[in-house]
């Protein structure tokens, strides 16, 4: 006890906090200093002392460090874990906290926590928050926003339907993190805040966790999905119709589009084999099936060429501005000139 009277009193202890959870460019020593603050919350969880050090650190954390943690998102990736994995393993006993105690080791630390207040404020950073698009601080914000907001409904059961509803995080979940609102005024992918599979995944888990303890939050997700269902005869059978993921169409992290190999080589195996290369033989000559041949293997290598040439500007200036006098003349087609000005369309993709 006296060793915990120790921690509880030190003077620079938000500093010690800071420096060792977010601040330190040593991921060994952050992930020491967690494990070892982690290790210290459960070997007193089940003890019968008053001030249990989770319940001492939790407001530190919460009302004293967490705007600092959200300022440098890159580097806070131990303290979200550890205060998220806390959290969730002694939501049910913090009501016992006694904060008169806690004031009398650190009096300049406000140990009140409000629960709901906190809630609102991480909905609010969701909603308003602006990051450069496909950025790394984008995607840990919504990871550990989202799972933290899901351990937080552990200490306000009561209020899940008025956050769901009233703050609108149904609708910021639904509209704009997991899916595009039809008529948003944003008509590009980027309105997409959940891009990752960890950010894709908190956002499920935390709908799911809303719907299941709010009637009216399931209602919200049911008529979302409804017309889906109901409006379905596009899809079929295929995976591909039903294993929709967004960040496939979209623009990598380098901003540019770029080309995807189709397969094509894979694909003329596969042809191959399923129709068996006697019955190739009977409708097609020998010089056909080269050219087909030909044909699947070329496009993978043409479009590699394709990137190498328009990542060369001087070439690629030239051939956007250089005049096609060929133009009317010669079908689309075999215009070699006129299938390169696809520069162009790269150039603003």
């Amino acid at each position: 006890m006296e060793l915990l009277e120790l921690i509880y009193s030190y003077p620079f202890l938000e500093r010690i906090l800071i420096s060792g959870l977010i601040l330190s460019d040593n991921s060994l020593l952050k992930e020491k200093f967690s494990n070892g603050l982690s290790d210290l919350f459960r070997a007193y969880s089940i003890s019968d002392i008053l001030l249990k050090p989770h319940q001492f650190f939790i407001p530190i954390f919460t009302n004293q460090v967490l705007d600092f943690a959200f300022n440098h998102i890159e580097r806070s990736e131990f303290y979200f874990h550890l205060l998220i994995t806390t959290m969730d393993e002694i939501h049910l006993e913090f009501n016992n906290f006694d904060y008169n105690l806690a004031a009398k080791f650190q009096k300049n630390i406000d140990f009140h926590v409000d629960f709901y207040a906190l809630l609102e404020k991480l909905v609010d950073f969701m909603k308003n928050r602006k990051f450069p698009d496909e950025s790394q601080e984008k995607e840990l914000f919504f990871t550990f926003s989202l799972n933290l907001i899901k351990v937080l409904l552990n200490f306000c059961p009561e209020k899940i339907e008025e956050i769901g509803i009233n703050l609108g995080l149904m609708d910021e979940l639904l509209f704009k993190c997991l899916f595009i609102m039809k008529n948003s005024e944003e008509t590009n992918h980027s309105s997409y805040k959940c891009k990752t599979l960890n950010s894709r995944t908190a956002g499920f888990t935390l709908l799911q966790v809303l719907s299941m303890k709010s009637v009216k939050n399931l209602e919200k997700v049911l008529n979302f999905f409804m017309p889906l269902i109901r409006d379905s005869d596009w899809r079929t059978k295929s995976i591909g119709d039903w294993n929709i993921t967004p960040k496939i169409n979209e623009k990598s992290n380098t901003g540019y589009v770029g080309l995807k190999n189709l397969g094509c080589s894979n694909f003329f195996l596969l042809l191959l084999d399923f129709y068996k290369i006697i019955l190739i033989f009977l409708y097609l000559n020998f010089n056909m099936i080269i050219l087909i041949f030909l044909y699947f293997e070329i496009v993978c290598y043409m479009n590699s060429l394709m990137q190498q040439l328009y990542m060369i500007p001087s070439f690629r200036d030239f051939v956007i501005k250089v005049e096609d006098k060929s133009f009317l003349t010669t079908s689309k087609e075999d215009n070699v000139l006129y299938q390169l000005k696809v520069f162009h369309f790269l150039s603003f993709s």
